[in-house]
């Protein structure tokens, strides 16, 4: 069982380099042999400018609600 590996007292594993820090996984499949999990892709996140010199800040004017409603059910559709 070479890939077995043992949780420290913070109940966390050490992981390949294929990994990063804060990686998301999904857990797949629970049985009474194991866990199965998924990584989550990261994607690339789009950069808003905002402007903090007012009194309020104000993003920029390309992110709107359908772009941000539009990116929500992405997500849900991809769960």
């Amino acid at each position: 069982m070479s890939n077995a590996r043992k949780l420290d007292s913070k109940r966390r594993l050490v992981f390949p380099e294929t990994f990063q820090p804060g990686d998301v996984f999904l857990e797949e499949d629970v049985s009474a042999k194991g866990i199965r999990f998924s990584l989550v892709k990261r994607e690339e996140v789009p950069v808003i400018d905002v402007d903090v010199e007012s009194d309020w800040p104000w993003l920029s004017p390309t992110l709107d609600r359908a772009t941000i409603a539009k990116a929500i059910r992405e997500d849900r559709d991809a769960r």
